[in-house]
């Protein structure tokens, strides 16, 4: 067995991770510049310069008095708590949402009342953060069966949680928090800090043999939540073991709707906001302490928000049997709200549920008014459930499979199930994309391949996605064709771009821009202010503009192709001219100042000057229009429907773009009147086709 060096306190707490931030905030910043007292030492006081080594730097803070956890006085430890919790400013935007999303509340566009939301959904976090923080306190101060820490460890433990996050149950290991961490501290379990103690104790000050090689490893980095965590695995005490999960027999306990307002009230006081209440609830205490040490992810785990919470409506905990055979521990929460339904959480990564808790939770939801909306969610945790199964004994993933995983997975997470991303992942190392697409192909049609969600993998597959469907595009109906169209405008890749260039004929059949095939087959670099531009000083453009030369050019293979296919030459011949004389299209990208009015007499102008007919004047206007219209304001677009028609623009394509950005659905018709929006110059039939659709 290993044995370490063995140290004193004060060389553990310089040489582990809190050292720097130690000696480098607190000694160097308070103490050596003067902010707190002289530090007496050898019964004399002394001058900093004489601090020097990292052992005596740290014995003087230790000796300061500048933790408030080493004070007796529980003040100066509950003044460092408020310091420690996150402020209104450190708050992620995505948290109001997300919460504002899971209770459903309705902001209505009303200011203050998303201010007010945001304000109450900050008190909880805060008061959630300070009581486990403060469990903290009572923890270290108390020790285990009345055990008294000395103030090295007090303040190793302390700075060590101020990077403590919440428990990654996937690693095994605890997550680092930032200032934007909005969990609470996991609450703590005195066996193992006690356990952390006596293994640093024994293996560091005495010199004692450690256990194992792994052991001594995380005793050498000095990581308290390394420790910590260590302790909490060799002690049990993490929640549901391997071997409790097997375990499905329990119950279900009910915790009834409580009475008035619990919602936290804070007064700001200097800067800090400070809890003036108290929850003396004891349905609300009896529900948090059942949950804390229990590493369930819930936030009911904290008084404030069990108050907040069972204020709304009663709910549920299943609790399995733990050694002793007690229904102790929690796997499933109901939340009602308003007498229904409102949240179904489990302790899985996210707060997933269990598949083995999937008939538990079935049986509950179906005696609970609004339980039946969950039902769906349990098919598809059943069903995921199904096909990891048939994956673990060899069966590869059917067509309806790979189907069901690329598409929207139910859960009773706030995030999808990690299982959905295994499963592909596995599923792509044996099976090449070709192969998944044919199969699809065959069991359903090509245009189930382009529905795919391929956002599930980290690794997305765009390029490969996108070929296959451009080798295809005879297959897709107008519907998907348009889409793969509109995806390939966007996209840039060589790869992609050769494709596109080999298949011009088809994909301009189905309607792709040839200013989008073209733009595919050039590669361009922008000159800035250059002297061969044609509208440097003029009228229609900015002696900023510059213009683009192009480098990389295969616009006459595409032209060959499209021509053999049957297309009018003198359109596709002067497109390409419009299109190398001054392609407008980049311009519009990269220099700020071209304003729509800028880019339409620009390109009528190039359009003009090189262009004979009328007739291919629209065509290629229509083109070019076609190319950009994603790129161009909704509003200008609209207020110019009628003069874009005249000059070549699709009616019905500029009114599809603006459906899109304008996110219109039926309700939306209703209440603009079809008729109206058709006098602005909508496309009446593409309004119709939407409304009929909706």
């Amino acid at each position: 067995m290993p044995r370490l060096k063995q140290k004193s306190p004060e060389q553990i707490i310089a040489q582990s991770p809190i050292g720097d931030r130690l000696l480098g905030g607190v000694f160097k910043r308070n103490l050596a510049s003067g902010a707190l007292r002289l530090v007496e030492m050898n019964g004399q006081l002394q001058s900093h310069d004489k601090l020097g080594n990292s052992e005596t730097k740290v014995q003087a803070v230790l000796a300061s008095g500048y933790y408030g956890i080493t004070s007796p006085n529980p003040d100066f430890s509950q003044a460092e708590v408020r310091d420690a919790l996150i402020t209104a400013d450190q708050v992620p935007t995505a948290y109001y949402e997300r919460h504002r999303r899971s209770d459903g509340q309705q902001d209505h566009g009303a200011e203050d009342s998303i201010e007010q939301q945001q304000k109450q959904l900050l008190d909880r976090l805060r008061g959630d953060q300070a009581e486990s923080l403060s469990e903290w306190v009572t923890c270290l101060r108390a020790g285990e069966n009345g055990q008294k820490y000395p103030d090295w460890f007090l303040v190793y433990v302390w700075e060590s949680l101020k990077k403590m996050g919440d428990f990654d149950k996937e690693a095994a290991r605890f997550k680092k928090r930032t200032t934007s961490t909005t969990a609470p501290w996991p609450w703590p379990d005195a066996k193992a800090v006690a356990s952390v103690y006596e293994t640093m104790t024994a293996s560091m000050l005495r010199g004692d043999e450690v256990a194992d090689d792994q052991l001594a490893k995380l005793l050498r980095s000095g990581s308290f939540p390394a420790l910590y965590a260590h302790a909490l695995r060799q002690t049990a005490v993490t929640g549901v073991t391997p071997e409790l999960r097997q375990t499905t027999a329990g119950s279900w306990t009910r915790y009834p709707q409580i009475e008035g307002d619990y919602t936290p009230y804070y007064n700001e006081v200097d800067g800090e906001y400070v809890d003036d209440t108290v929850v003396d609830n004891a349905m609300v205490m009896r529900l948090a302490r059942s949950l804390r040490g229990m590493d369930t992810g819930w936030c009911t785990a904290g008084s404030q928000t069990a108050a907040y919470l069972l204020a709304r409506g009663d709910l549920y905990v299943y609790y399995t049997q733990d050694n002793d055979g007690r229904d102790t521990i929690p796997r499933v929460t109901v939340r009602m709200e308003e007498d229904r339904v409102a949240e179904v959480r489990g302790i899985e990564i996210n707060q997933n549920l269990e598949s083995s808790m999937a008939n538990i939770v079935r049986d509950k939801l179906m005696t609970l008014p609004g339980g039946d909306e969950y039902l769906n969610k349990l098919e598809h945790v059943e069903r995921l459930t199904e096909i990891e199964h048939r994956c673990q004994v060899g069966v590869s993933l059917a067509a309806a499979d790979i189907m069901f995983l690329r598409g929207e997975v139910l859960g009773f997470g706030w995030r999808e199930d990690p299982r959905v991303v295994t499963l592909l992942r596995e599923h792509a190392v044996t099976h090449t994309l070709h192969e998944d697409f044919e199969a699809i192909a065959i069991t359903y049609d090509h245009n189930a391949i382009l529905d795919l969600n391929w956002n599930k993998e980290r690794h997305q597959p765009t390029d490969s996605h996108l070929i296959y469907l451009i080798e295809q595009i005879d297959r897709l109906d107008d519907d998907h064709a348009a889409s793969l169209i509109k995806q390939l405008r966007s996209a840039d890749s060589p790869r992609l771009s050769d494709h596109v260039v080999r298949h011009a004929a088809e994909l301009f059949r189905r309607g792709m821009s040839l200013i989008d095939i073209f733009h595919h087959g050039t590669t361009q670099r922008l000159i800035h202010k250059a002297a061969n531009s044609p509208y440097v000083g003029g009228p229609y453009g900015h002696a900023d503009i510059g213009t683009y030369v192009i480098e990389t050019d295969e616009t006459d293979a595409i032209n060959r192709q499209l021509i053999a296919a049957g297309v009018r030459p003198a359109y596709v011949k002067e497109a390409q001219a419009v299109f190398r004389h001054d392609p407008i299209r980049p311009v519009c990208d990269e220099v700020g100042n071209v304003t729509p009015d800028d880019y339409l007499a620009r390109l009528c102008h190039t359009i003009d000057d090189v262009v004979s007919s009328d007739r291919v004047k629209q065509l290629i206007f229509s083109d070019f229009l076609t190319a950009d219209m994603d790129r161009l304001p909704a509003e200008w677009l609209e207020s110019h429907i009628g003069q874009l028609v005249e000059l070549g623009g699709n009616r019905r394509a500029i009114t599809a773009e603006l459906i899109e950005r304008h996110h219109l659905t039926r309700w939306s018709l209703e209440f603009m009147g079809i008729e109206r929006l058709v006098e602005r110059g909508f496309d009446g039939g593409e309004l119709e086709r939407l409304y009929v659709a909706s």
